[in-house]
């Protein structure tokens, strides 16, 4: 009789997974959904006023959610646009109502000879990655240098539970001039998000020109915050 009654509560908590993992969902919305939810009222009501780059719905145990990316140009010609600032906006609806969680802003450094600053939304996540029925947005975006990403920054926030968690990498050409800087708090993070950011980190260094100090899988085991060649 114990067999049995442990195996329907097995089945009943593989049940309550799949059901969660089914309310969990996310999309980019189209341009005409973009400016039917995010009009110029809302727009100038939480102060969005860059243009408009993408927007993300999420649905999960809180709601839906909306990651909004916007970036503000500066150049514009034949072959390129560039920015010089970036601005992320994370909102929950509740009753119809817009209720902003947090941001994310940064702009290109002068003195580091930054000439564009983007979202790479290629990295740009929203899943549920710990499995608690909520999605964990990470946001990945980066600048270009006078040797383009070689020498530019990269930043990876991850939001979990409306508290921003950082990532920041300073690449370079010579070795000297690479280094990661981690919030401390980061390895307080679920083991599984940390280990999903590294993934992200790695993709990264595989598909694009960007060099992370030597050894940095390993500094991460170590806890270390600052991580150097």
């Amino acid at each position: 009789m114990k067999k049995y009654f442990n195996l329907i509560i097995f089945i009943c908590l593989v049940n309550v997974s799949v059901s969660q993992n089914k309310s969990v969902s996310s999309r980019t919305l189209s341009e005409q959904e973009s400016k039917e939810i995010f009009n110029e009222t809302v727009k100038a009501k939480f102060a969005i006023k860059f243009k408009v780059f993408r927007i993300y719905e999420y649905i999960d145990n809180t709601g839906s959610n909306y990651l909004v990316l916007t970036e503000r140009d500066y150049l514009k010609d034949s072959l390129k646009i560039k920015n010089d600032t970036i601005k992320a906006f994370l909102f929950n609806l509740k009753n119809n109502q817009l209720f902003l969680l947090n941001t994310i802003k940064d702009f290109i450094l002068p003195k580091k000879e930054e000439s564009n600053i983007w979202f790479f939304t290629k990295y740009v996540q929203l899943n549920d990655v710990d499995n608690d029925g909520q999605i964990d947005p990470i946001v990945v975006y980066g600048t270009l240098a006078s040797n383009g990403l070689e020498d530019g920054r990269v930043k990876l926030i991850t939001v979990y539970k409306d508290k921003k968690y950082a990532i920041r990498h300073q690449s370079g050409s010579l070795d000297f001039e690479r280094g990661i800087q981690l919030d401390k708090a980061f390895y307080e993070l679920p083991n599984s998000l940390q280990t999903e950011v590294i993934s992200i980190m790695e993709k990264m260094s595989e598909q694009n020109s960007i060099i992370f100090p030597a050894g940095w899988q390993k500094a991460f085991t170590e806890k270390k915050t600052i991580i150097r060649e």
